[in-house]
């Protein structure tokens, strides 16, 4: 290779890496930039809601027949795997952590990035071709506050709506196929699934990942739409602005006066095509708008209520009235907190709490029992699993005697888990031991 060729290899390299990094910068004095004016954008809240009516209510047909779809799918697929180990009716607790915890917020990000994101940017992008940006601050107007910002926010505020919508309908769609169309127990399903679920550890960083997806998509579309070169048959410098027209003057390249109208996009432009005048038409526009943005959070705070309530079982956590029952375990395998408490297969409780006892080194799990139901003092706590992979569970067997135990009593007989790793280590052991005394 000439030295000539390997120089301007590196130089272009160095060139390369010298504007990413400006560029990188750059994106970083955009994104505080618009932080710092979003307080004036958040003042004219109707900017924003027109960005949350653009990126959440017109991406609503893709995130929730998306979301039904998928669910489906993971429940075909999962129970295809889970009947072959007898755990089945963990159906929910597969599709409901696949969706809170990971899928919701990733799919539903990769959706509005392809949807609102790239809109986002291509409006931006004309808006800047046409120089419209410039003749707002001609106008001394700041296009960071009037056109950045909202589509900024807005993206953020629709993000979280969009991800809890998605999963709700996505858990839905498991429910059809698991409960309706395979025919699991619906009492199985909803209860193994609030069980595995936690409010704080599921839901909560679920909820968390949409905003950081939602504010990154956003900040994104936003800066490659405002950095992007305008075309060479675009440019013209902006002399006048007729703010109820919408349309100005522009010089073409040899200096000639055109007139042109401002870019207004689809979706706009679809809300206000029966209105004559303006006034009416401001006026239809405001009143759509805000009706489906109404709609549209309305949707997604009932379907973080529903995660919260139904999937995460916050609601049963607060509300359940009972007494306490506290059981020793030499080992309690994958039992949790929140695990279910069964009598004759029936959920009579939660496990509330796991602790390790400092002096017998045994597990010591406290349990919160129905009221309508009282265990006799010789009652048998045992540690069981549903099937191969299925669910922890804690089964009550009532014995004879006649006297209950009051709030607070503890459960002497006991039965702990069996540990699949143990059985197997011992077989193991036991057959080297055969074979080295023969």
């Amino acid at each position: 290779m000439p030295a000539s060729a390997l120089v301007d290899g590196l130089r272009r390299l160095g060139a390369g890496t010298r504007h990413g990094i400006a560029r990188l910068g750059f994106a970083a004095r955009f994104g505080v930039a618009v932080l710092r004016h979003s307080p004036e954008a958040l003042r004219r809240f109707r900017l924003t809601m027109r960005e949350i009516y653009f990126a959440g209510v017109l991406s609503l047909v893709i995130i929730l027949v998306s979301g039904l779809f998928i669910g489906m799918v993971l429940a075909l697929q999962g129970y295809d795997v889970l009947q072959r180990y007898g755990a089945d009716e963990s159906l929910g607790v597969l599709v409901a952590l696949s969706l809170v915890r990971e899928l919701g917020p990733v799919v539903a990000g990769l959706l509005f990035a392809s949807r609102a994101g790239s809109a986002i940017t291509a409006e931006i992008g004309l808006m800047k071709a046409t120089e419209q940006l410039s003749a707002m601050e001609m106008m001394a107007v700041d296009p960071l506050a009037r056109v950045v910002a909202p589509r900024f926010w807005g993206g953020v505020v629709s993000m979280p709506l969009l991800a809890a919508l998605f999963s709700t309908m996505g858990i839905y769609g498991a429910y059809l196929v698991g409960v309706r169309l395979i025919g699991i127990d619906a009492g199985a399903f909803w209860g193994n699934m609030q069980a595995a679920v936690d409010f704080r550890q599921d839901v909560v960083n679920g909820i968390i990942k949409s905003v950081v997806f939602g504010a990154i998509v956003s900040l994104i579309a936003v800066f490659e739409g405002y950095d992007a070169a305008p075309t060479a048959d675009r440019r013209g410098r902006v002399e006048r602005d007729d703010a109820h027209g919408g349309r100005f003057r522009a010089r073409d390249p040899r200096g000639r006066l055109h007139a042109h109208r401002l870019h207004v996009p689809r979706h706009r432009r679809g809300l206000t095509r029966r209105c004559r005048s303006p006034k009416a038409r401001t006026a239809m526009n405001r009143s759509v708008i805000d009706l489906w943005v109404g709609i549209f959070v309305a949707l997604g705070l009932g379907a973080l209520l529903f995660l919260s309530l139904k999937v995460g079982n916050l609601l049963e956590t607060r509300t359940t009235a009972g007494y306490h029952l506290e059981a020793s375990f030499s080992n309690i395998g994958g039992l949790k907190a929140r695990a279910p408490v069964k009598a004759a297969g029936v959920v009579v409780g939660r496990v509330e709490n796991i602790r390790l006892d400092a002096q017998t080194y045994d597990a010591v799990v406290t349990m919160a029992v129905d009221s309508r139901y009282r265990f006799s003092k010789d009652t048998i706590a045992s540690i069981n699993t549903s099937g191969l992979l299925g669910e922890v569970y804690i089964g009550l067997d009532v014995g004879g005697d006649t006297q209950i135990l009051a709030d607070g009593g503890r459960i002497a007989k006991t039965q702990s888990a069996v540990v699949l790793e143990k059985l197997i280590s011992q077989f193991l052991f036991d057959k080297a031991q055969t074979g080295g005394a023969k």
